[in-house]
């Protein structure tokens, strides 16, 4: 992965499949580089004691919570809102609260189940 001109880590995706990768999982794999480079980047800010903005260090968290009751959550289990079936919320918001751990992996993690339920759902011509 590369940061302008500077080169800040590796990532390395698998495919069942020998072969390139389909625009689809290469997209994928950019979305999962772009949220590592995040998280690189925090971690080099916080060894280097760099002053962080709001969004670097902190994770905000809960605005959209997840779960199965429309009356007390806004998405379900896979992010889609229960109000606009085709709104897919696909970050910590959807957390109802927050730990002490770093959540960057649980919400990768979950945007690749909800995209391939949106996959599923697309094909399916439910959405």
């Amino acid at each position: 992965m590369r940061l302008r001109d500077e080169i800040i880590g590796a990532l390395n995706l698998f495919h069942v499949d020998p072969g390139p990768l389909d625009e689809n999982r290469l997209r994928i794999g950019q979305a999962l580089a772009d949220v590592a480079t995040i998280g690189l980047l925090q971690q080099r800010a916080i060894y280097r004691r760099d002053i962080l903005t709001e969004g670097w260090s902190i994770h905000e968290m809960g605005t959209a919570r997840m779960g199965t009751d429309p009356t007390s959550s806004v998405t379900n289990s896979f992010g889609q809102t229960h109000d606009i079936k085709n709104l897919f919320v696909m970050d910590g918001s959807a957390f109802p609260s927050s730990g002490c751990q770093n959540p960057t992996l649980t919400i990768m993690t979950l945007c690749v189940r909800s995209c391939d339920y949106l996959v599923k759902e697309m094909k399916k011509g439910e959405i």
